[in-house]
C-alpha cells in the first residue's frame, strides 16, 4: 500500500467576511474542520491543537491517525469551531456531499464515522479504505508500505531515528542500520497526527513520541520537509 508524494495546494458564500489572516471564503467556513474543498475534492488539514492525553477511541483531544492491520487508516479531525462564520449543519452538508461525490466516482472506500461539535471543537471521524483512499481525497502526502518502497520512492530516512525503548541506545537507527528494516512497515505522514497502530512500533522519528509500543505523540514540527515517521512490524 503505497501513495505518491502529495501536490502542493495553495469559495464561496459571500455573506461570509474576510479575516486578517487572508484565507478565502471558503477557507473560512470550514476552516473548524479544516476541510477545503476544491473542485470534487475536499482537502483535510490537519492544525492539530497541542494537548497532551487521548479521551477514547473516538474522543481524542488531538488529530489522530489510526493504522488498521487491513490497511484502513481512520483519521479523526480535531478543530477549533467558529460558528460565527458558518453552521454545524452546513459543514455536515459539505462533509457529505465530498465523500459522495468521491465514492460514486471512485467505489465506496471512505465511510463518515462520528461528526460533533462540543464546547467550541468540532470532531470528525473519516475511514479509508486505503493509504491512497487519504491521499486523492485530500491532495496530501502519505505513505503506507514497506520501508524498501519508501526508499525506492525516494522519502529521506538520513535522520537517526530513535527506538520506543529510549533508554536502550543500542536501538537508534542511522543510515547504516537501515537495511535491516527494509522488510518492515513504515508510516510517513506530513501533518501534526498522533498515530495509534495495531502494531508494534519499533523506531519513532524524532518529532514524534513513543507514548507506547502502539501509539506515537507529536513531540515537534511536522510538514513536508520534516514529515512523521514510524516504523513498525
Amino acid at each position: 500500500m503505497t501513495s505518491g508524494k502529495a501536490r502542493k495546494h495553495n469559495g464561496s458564500r459571500k455573506r461570509h467576511r474576510r479575516r486578517k489572516s487572508g484565507l478565502n471564503r471558503r477557507q473560512r467556513r470550514i476552516l473548524g474542520l479544516g476541510l477545503l474543498v476544491l473542485t470534487a475534492v475536499m482537502l483535510v488539514l490537519f492544525a492539530a491543537f497541542r494537548a497532551v492525553s487521548h479521551e477514547g477511541t473516538s474522543r481524542f483531544a488531538v488529530s489522530t491517525a489510526e493504522i488498521r492491520k487491513n490497511g484502513r487508516v481512520k483519521i479523526t479531525s480535531v478543530e477549533s469551531f467558529d460558528q460565527s462564520y458558518y453552521s454545524e449543519e452546513e459543514l455536515a452538508d459539505e462533509i457529505r456531499q465530498s465523500v459522495a461525490s468521491y465514492n460514486q466516482q471512485n467505489g465506496s472506500h471512505i465511510r463518515e464515522g462520528i461528526f460533533n461539535v462540543t464546547d467550541g471543537v468540532a470532531k470528525l471521524e473519516l475511514t479509508y479504505d486505503s493509504c491512497e483512499d487519504y491521499v486523492r481525497f485530500n491532495e496530501r502526502s502519505m505513505f503506507l508500505g514497506p520501508v524498501s518502497d519508501a526508499l525506492a520512492q525516494g522519502y529521506d530516512f538520513s535522520t537517526a531515528y530513535t527506538a520506543v525503548n529510549r533508554d536502550d541506545m543500542s536501538k537508534i537507527l542511522t543510515k547504516d542500520n537501515l537495511s535491516e528494516q527494509s522488510g518492515n512497515l513504515c508510516l510517513i505522514v506530513t501533518e501534526p497526527l498522533n498515530i495509534i497502530t495495531q502494531r508494534q512500533i519499533l523506531y519513532a522519528g524524532t518529532n514524534l513520541r513513543a507514548a507506547s509500543d502502539t501509539e506515537a505523540d507529536v513531540a515537534g514540527e511536522v510538514s513536508e520537509d520534516q514529515p512523521a515517521i514510524i516504523i513498525f512490524r
